[in-house]
């Protein structure tokens, strides 16, 4: 990686410039030691990716690093990628387009943008609609990426969005429990009304083969509150998962829950506030013995 950075002149083709990014970007995640190159990686190579030679999937994979990186320094060069790939959505996978409005969406977050405030925004609906318009080619993943992009971008289009809720519906016993957060947080966003649907994607993170995290529990009990679904049994059950992972639980989470029991009119869950209060006492007094 540093060889990479201090010598990009070697890495003349574009191409290799792509499969260069998309491959650390991934191993950045496995390794905190390669993360602070990627700045100065980004730098130098992106410059590269200026070319209209890029093949679809160097365009996606491309502007799938620069969003996972968090690389928002030369957003010139996404906005380039961003444009490439909606003059090719008609050879492009479904796989490409979707990481590519994933990424569109990721880095609106990491800018802090809504609404139509950069150019690489106005390719997105262009994505969407290509995606739906195949949507039956979607893994598991994809189509939680294109819902919760949906989501995040506030794409406004009701049939679409009724046809991915009802493909991620017939499809639920494939998605793991961050995916199904993700699908409800989208879902949400959009103010979906289906409510049979909603409480049936819900009720999957209950499933015994799941390993859902504290956070991912409370986002669905966020979600599912927003679109007024209500089944205290289903509530109990994600208090439940909570509390099996009061140690990894957030403020937030913990936040997100009580707002979803008052909105709801549901009796606050003491026993919830009482397990997270002493967890958080024997954190600090395990902090307070490690200083000593």
């Amino acid at each position: 990686v540093r060889e990479a950075c201090e010598k990009p002149h070697r890495l003349c083709l574009p191409s290799a410039a792509s499969r260069i990014l998309g491959s650390v970007t991934t191993l950045s995640s496995n390794v905190p030691a390669v993360r602070p190159l990627l700045p100065d990686l980004f730098y130098r190579l992106g410059v590269l990716l200026l070319t209209n030679k890029l093949t679809e999937d160097d365009i996606s994979t491309s502007m799938f690093a620069y969003a996972k990186s968090s690389f928002v320094t030369d957003v010139g060069v996404f906005d380039h990628l961003a444009e490439r790939l909606a003059a090719n959505l008609e050879s492009c996978s479904t796989r490409q387009i979707s990481k590519g409005l994933w990424s569109c969406a990721r880095m609106t977050l990491l800018e802090g943008i809504y609404g139509q405030d950069a150019p690489y925004l106005s390719h997105v609906e262009q994505y969407f609609n290509a995606i739906v318009s195949r949507s039956s080619e979607l893994s598991p993943q994809d189509l939680t990426r294109t819902i919760w992009s949906a989501g995040r971008l506030l794409i406004d289009s009701e049939a679409a969005v009724n046809e991915l809720a009802h493909q991620a519906l017939e499809r639920m016993d494939e998605f793991n429990s961050q995916e199904v957060a993700n699908i409800l947080w989208g879902l949400s966003r959009l103010h979906y009304d289906d409510k049979d649907t909603t409480l049936a994607l819900a009720t999957r993170m209950t499933h015994p083969d799941m390993r859902p995290q504290a956070q991912e529990a409370a986002s669905v009990l966020y979600a599912i509150t927003y679109m007024r679904v209500r089944d205290a049994e289903l509530f109990s059950a994600l208090v439940d998962i909570l509390m099996s992972q009061i140690n990894t639980a957030s403020a937030q989470a913990i936040a997100n829950t009580l707002w979803a029991f008052r909105t709801a009119r549901y009796e606050t869950p003491q026993r919830l506030l009482d397990q997270w209060a002493l967890s958080m006492k024997l954190n600090v007094a395990d902090a307070s013995l490690q200083e000593n």
